[in-house]
């Protein structure tokens, strides 16, 4: 009869092993949480004084005549051209939104 388990003689070397060895680690982790700060430097570092961090991208708003959507009136308004005042907002939604 072929036994399939670990003798005991080797259980106290097996916890002796397990209890002086440290877990190595494939990375070395931070001390600390690398939040959106750490990875992306400070917010608006590389922005330019007086311009828009959208300008010269190749976003456009679609509009409808010319004209903005319902929702984008008021954003329209406030804002100098449609293609901040729809990546800016705000989104009027009539006390319908999330916010």
């Amino acid at each position: 009869m072929k036994l399939d388990f670990v003798p005991l003689q080797f259980i106290p070397v097996l916890i002796i092993t397990i209890v002086t060895n440290p877990v190595i680690a494939d990375i070395d982790w931070p001390e600390y949480s690398q939040g959106c700060r750490d990875d992306a430097g400070p917010p608006y570092l590389d922005d330019e004084p007086g311009t828009y961090y959208h300008e010269g991208s190749a976003a456009y708003p679609v509009l409808i005549n010319g004209k903005c959507a319902e929702p984008m009136k008021d954003a329209c308004n406030r804002r100098p051209d449609a293609k901040t005042a729809y990546l800016e907002g705000p989104i009027s939604c009539g006390d319908k939104g999330w916010y």
